[in-house]
């Protein structure tokens, strides 16, 4: 009984995510449509009415997933510290596209995001128009255009860039894949670096990797019911370019190395609490009289 009823919870936020999706498709292409043109007139120093414009856009973004959050059931918790205001370029693992409604949920940013999603239907209409900038991993001309335009955004409002490139299933991010030429965006800017590690109370049914279908998986989720996610964060100021033995070269991957040092060791030390607070949920359960007594 308790199964199907999951299962009707499950189909009934199905129907309200798409329906959320439709709702808003046509006020975030209007929306998308001027924020991209005004955008697109930045030479230098942005206008106050293109940075208001662009600040309606990541806080459309950030309400939307703390919409889909409390749809989904996405429960997010934070610790750690972080800059006082803006938090400037975030560096994050990557294991699921819930990695994006997490975070979206709490900092009002865009995202980098691969090619590929701009041709979902309906999602890829919403993406492109609350601000994501799309990158094609395989041609070089692209990613140029990406750190270019990432350094253009970041004088506006934050960015969130995920280096491994592609969704992972491990619980700290895959230092080989770990790409250190986005923190190129940062260069310049007064913003710092926050470094945010990802982690989920239920780490096997959160994980979506590229070879998942995505409308499965998210069915899978819903029928599992809620879930928790947990953002780690701490922040890192730009290398000192007149530093000793520093070019601008090695003070930027130096920072990018630094933001996978803290996510790696933010993500093992909030795994390890997961998996020791589900022993000790197992221990109580099997020796607690009164759980027993149920």
């Amino acid at each position: 009984m308790e199964k199907h009823l999951l299962r009707v919870s499950a189909g009934f936020r199905l129907v309200l995510f798409f329906g959320f999706c439709a709702a808003i498709a046509p006020g975030v292409m209007v929306l998308g449509l001027v924020c991209d043109a005004f955008l697109g007139r930045v030479t230098e120093s942005p206008g106050p009415l293109t940075r208001g414009l662009m600040r309606l856009r990541v806080e459309a973004l950030r309400w939307s997933c703390k919409i889909v959050c409390f749809i989904c059931g996405v429960e997010i918790s934070k610790s750690g510290a972080q800059f006082s205001q803006r938090q400037g370029l975030i560096l994050a693992n990557h294991m699921s596209y819930l990695d994006v409604v997490a975070i979206g949920s709490v900092y009002p940013c865009s995202f980098v995001a691969k090619h590929e999603i701009s041709q979902w239907p309906l999602i890829g209409l919403l993406t492109r128009g609350l601000g994501c900038v799309f990158l094609d991993r395989f041609h070089l001309g692209s990613r140029v255009r990406t750190l270019r335009e990432l350094r253009k955004r970041l004088a506006l409002h934050d960015i969130c860039v995920f280096p491994e490139g592609t969704t992972t299933s491990g619980r700290v991010p895959c230092a080989e894949r770990w790409q250190t030429g986005q923190a190129w965006a940062a260069l310049g800017h007064d913003a710092g670096v926050l470094a945010v590690a990802v982690s989920y109370d239920d780490h096997d049914a959160a994980v979506w990797i590229d070879d998942m279908a995505f409308l499965s998986h998210l069915w899978r989720l819903l029928c599992r019911g809620n879930i928790r996610a947990h953002l780690s964060t701490t922040p890192l100021r730009m290398v000192p370019l007149d530093a000793p033995g520093h070019g601008i070269q090695g003070g930027i991957r130096e920072l990018s190395l630094a933001a996978l040092s803290r996510v790696t060791d933010l993500g093992a030390r909030v795994s390890f609490s997961v998996q020791a607070l589900q022993v000790g949920e197992s221990f109580v359960s099997q020796h607690d009289p009164e759980v027993m007594s149920r």
